[in-house]
């Protein structure tokens, strides 16, 4: 995925952009899965050899917003085990008239100079035990 691709899928992309590519980004690998209702988009973010502070980092920057109700999951999260700092997070249910129900979830860890980023939504509840999976075999194939 292109870096500007990637610095989209945040609130400020422009200043995202500028701050992953003086961090060493060395590449972006996403995909993207559709179920049903449920999507979910999976990122691997790297940076350059030497470099695993700068995805710790990273890593930390998205941490950082997620208790905010505003933006984040508004909680927490859960620890993945055997991550150290890895969580995921489930958001609030969305509701707005004349729409189905939005749930979302979230994980994010590292683990090297990769961090991994995993993002679910799905009109019907997402479990904890669905993102933690997911996270739990990502990290296993790193």
């Amino acid at each position: 995925m292109p870096y500007a691709e990637y610095a989209r899928y945040f609130k400020d992309g422009e200043a995202m952009f500028r701050y992953l590519t003086v961090s060493g980004l060395r590449r972006v690998a996403a995909t993207e899965c559709v179920q049903k209702d449920r999507y979910t988009h999976l990122a691997l973010v790297q940076f350059g050899p030497g470099l695993d502070n700068h995805a710790s980092d990273h890593f930390a920057l998205q941490l950082s917003y997620m208790p905010e109700a505003e933006g984040g999951a508004g909680n927490a999260g859960d620890p993945i085990e055997g991550t150290g700092r890895g969580r995921y997070f489930l958001y609030p249910v969305e509701r707005e008239a004349g729409y189905l129900p939005l749930h979302r979830a979230r994980a994010l860890a590292v683990r090297g100079d990769i961090m991994i980023e995993i993002d679910v939504s799905d009109v019907k509840p997402i479990s904890k035990k669905d993102i933690r999976v997911l996270a739990e075999r990502q990290l296993g194939r790193l």
